[in-house]
């Protein structure tokens, strides 16, 4: 609608003073349908005018550029929006559909009890000890929050130009704060500071790698799991846990080491009841240990391990299965040296003892290395008295037919063919007689092949007596006195 004025009134003087403490504009006008305000005439048309009116479609005050003049029979046309500074600003809702600045925006508090709809908002500040934009909310509800972004692209941008670091603060108080943002290398981190401090290494995330780094502990509540590979650097790894579970077929220790000079192995912690047990691996001496020791995890080097008992339901050595009980292994206790060395060292002494058979690759010497008893053939016994004397058969086994000379009934007696044929007992001597009463008793035939039989008188029978058979009652006689 048109401006309703009267002819045009003009004040030419370089100031007007006005005693009135209000300044009504439009006065008398039967309607509200025209914009009402100032407008300054910056140059007479060199140069845009600036408009401070009351638009009366929108039910708003605008500051404003225009190239209308007070002389307009028409509403205001604005070009741009000019510039307002202001101390304090009071309004029930401020509109700014776009608000463009080189400068600084310089005012007081911005109060309002309404809504703020802002097309853009764009801060620029020189302060370094306030910050440029402050929200002070004492009574919100939870949830609610001071500062609340909606819609499908509800970001918040932090892009800075030249600082080495961009960050969002969470502050307790002026100590107590928790930070997060990006550093001057573009990594992304969440600091604390706390005492008068700030500790930029509580975790860092790497923008290339996205590799986590924390540089406190760790505490998870519930299950963790890590799809990849877990390093850990460090000095100790504690696991407290009931039980732990480990899937792998094969665990490698001292992994990495070049060389070695420190024992490996397992400890198990035993608390008050004793030492703690241990399986190590005894790098100076090269071989395995199974016992107790006083050293714990925390230990290395050499340690001292005490060796213990092991229970075990078969042993194999160099690929031989050991299958003696452990009854029969029990004979070798207290066995200190090689078995061989310790017979040599008892045999020689004075009524040695051996329990059970004693066997002999060479044989049995007898007070000298040249009388012995040995086997002088397969399951043959020989005893040879002197280097060079003879030897004589002491026994030989021909399956049925073995021969040999041993003892029968506290007599000494000569077998052969598994039977007895000869018995000397008390200085008699029984052929097919094992109790000889003379001191020569024979069962059976005696027979003379050459030289005859030789009578106590000295004379030689070498052939039976002629006729019958047999002897004369005189030639018997003279026999029986010259045997005696």
């Amino acid at each position: 609608m048109p401006l309703t004025r009267p002819p045009l009134s003009f004040l030419n003087s370089n100031s007007t003073v006005f005693n009135d403490p209000l300044l009504v504009l439009h006065q008398g006008s039967g309607s509200a349908d025209s914009d009402v305000g100032f407008v300054f005439n910056r140059a007479n048309g060199l140069v845009a005018n600036v408009a401070l009116y009351w638009s009366e479609a929108d039910s708003t005050f605008y500051t404003t550029f225009t190239n209308s003049g007070g002389a307009t029979d028409a509403n205001l046309a604005p070009t741009t929006y000019a510039n307002l500074v202001t101390n304090v600003l009071s309004a029930n809702t401020v509109s700014v559909p776009s608000f463009t600045t080189t400068g600084n925006i310089t005012g007081g508090n911005l109060i309002t009890t309404g809504t703020v709809t802002l097309d853009r908002l764009s801060l620029s500040s020189s302060q370094t000890t306030v910050p440029p934009l402050q929200l002070t909310a004492s009574s919100l509800q939870d949830g609610v929050g001071a500062l609340r972004i909606d819609g499908s692209q509800a970001d918040i941008f932090l892009n800075p130009a030249t600082a080495t670091h961009t960050t969002v603060t969470f502050a307790v108080n002026d100590d107590q704060r928790l930070a997060f943002g990006m550093d001057n290398n573009s990594d992304f981190y969440i600091t604390r500071r706390t005492g008068g401090s700030w500790y930029d290494d509580t975790l860092v995330i790497d923008r290339d790698s996205g590799q986590v780094a924390l540089g406190y502990d760790l505490l998870v509540s519930g299950d963790a799991t890590v799809s990849g590979n877990l390093t850990v650097n460090g000095t100790t790894t504690t696991v407290s846990s009931t039980n732990t579970l480990v899937s792998d077929s094969l665990m490698e220790l001292n992994t990495g080491a070049g060389s070695n000079a420190n024992d490996l192995g397992f400890i198990f912690e035993r608390g008050s009841t004793g030492d703690n047990a241990a399986i190590i691996w005894d790098e100076s001496a090269d071989q395995f240990v199974l016992g107790t020791t006083t050293a714990t995890g925390a230990s290395t080097g050499d340690l001292t391990v005490t060796a213990g008992a092991l229970s075990i339901g078969s042993l194999t050595l160099g690929g031989t299965a050991i299958t003696a009980t452990a009854a029969e292994l029990n004979y070798v206790d207290g066995v200190t040296s090689s078995i061989q060395t310790q017979i040599d060292a008892k045999a020689p002494t004075a009524s040695p003892t051996f329990t059970g058979t004693v066997g002999t690759n060479g044989g049995f010497s007898f007070g000298s290395t040249t009388s012995y008893l040995y086997e002088s053939a397969a399951d043959t016994v020989s005893l040879r008295v002197g280097a060079d004397g003879p030897y004589a058969i002491l026994g030989k086994d021909l399956g049925s037919n073995a021969s040999a000379l041993g003892n029968a009934s506290g007599a000494t007696a000569l077998y052969a063919n598994n039977a007895e044929v000869m018995r000397l007992s008390s200085g008699n001597v029984g052929i097919g007689n094992t109790a000889p009463s003379s001191p020569l008793t024979v069962a059976g035939v005696i027979e003379s092949t050459s030289g005859g039989v030789k009578f106590p008188d000295g004379t030689t029978q070498t052939s039976a007596a002629s006729g019958g058979g047999g002897l004369t009652e005189a030639q018997a006689i003279e026999y029986a006195i010259a045997l005696g």
